[in-house]
């Protein structure tokens, strides 16, 4: 997965920062309330935010879909994707 790069600025002096953080780092931070809402969707499914949000990474990686595509699909179906009914753990659903 690719990094992301995220900008702050320091309102004082006006700078702006630019780094690369990973995708999970991103997430973990994320101010957007579209990814915010999908993610919670997992964290809500799974009961804890750790196991949420690593079931997420693992579940946008396999649809092979940008983020914003996939975010979109989360949040349309109101669900988690569940692919093949199994989570990232390898428990499946009965």
């Amino acid at each position: 997965m690719e990094p992301k790069k995220v900008h702050w600025i320091n309102e004082p002096e006006g700078e702006e920062w630019c780094s690369e953080v990973s995708l999970i780092q991103y997430l973990v931070h994320t101010k957007d309330e579209h990814e915010k809402s999908a993610i919670n969707i997992y964290v809500e499914h799974y009961g804890d935010e750790a196991k949420g949000l690593l079931c997420f990474l693992f579940e946008l990686h396999l649809s092979r879909l940008s983020l914003l595509d996939f975010v979109t699909r989360i949040n349309k179906q109101g669900t988690v994707n569940s692919i093949k009914n199994s989570d990232a753990t390898g428990a499946s659903e009965e």
